[in-house]
């Protein structure tokens, strides 16, 4: 599965601060990545006996316009607060695949983060080596109900 604009588009395509980079929103990283491990630990790896291995490969996130990343929840639109850029336009990190959805992906946004300079522990739906579904969920319903 590609991270495209439609993907994490709302805020990393669409939405910038005047600087002409791109914010990553954190409460769609971590939801899509959710997901996606929820997909594949869950449905995928049990068709097949066998030790399977996870990837996170990212490419010119550091190449004009750039990618950045922020400590903390996204507060709201226009996205405020203190950015990192991505520091490599060549990002490849592997993992053996622990058939857990919320570690692996902790494992993957753990690998995400660092390409920014930052530890996974600043993303908020992160509670100790797992992503927390109930943060995400409780989050989900604040926007819908538009808080």
């Amino acid at each position: 599965m590609s991270a495209t604009a439609e993907i994490l588009g709302w805020a990393m395509e669409r939405y910038n601060d005047g600087s002409g980079v791109r914010r990553i929103n954190v409460f769609v990283l971590t939801e899509i990545t959710l997901e996606y491990f929820r997909l594949v630990d869950q449905h995928i790896l049990p068709l097949v006996d066998g030790a399977w291995t996870h990837r996170i490969v990212a490419s010119d996130f550091a190449r004009p316009p750039g990618r950045v990343l922020a400590s903390g929840e996204d507060p709201a639109f226009p996205l405020w607060g203190s950015t990192e850029m991505a520091t490599s336009d060549d990002w490849n990190h592997s993992w053996k695949a622990l058939g857990d959805p919320e570690r692996d992906a902790y494992e993957s946004l753990r690998y995400i983060y660092a390409l920014f300079g930052l530890d996974v522990t600043v993303n908020p739906f992160v509670d100790g080596d797992r992503v927390n579904a109930a943060k995400l969920l409780e989050k989900g319903k604040r926007l819908a109900a538009g808080q």
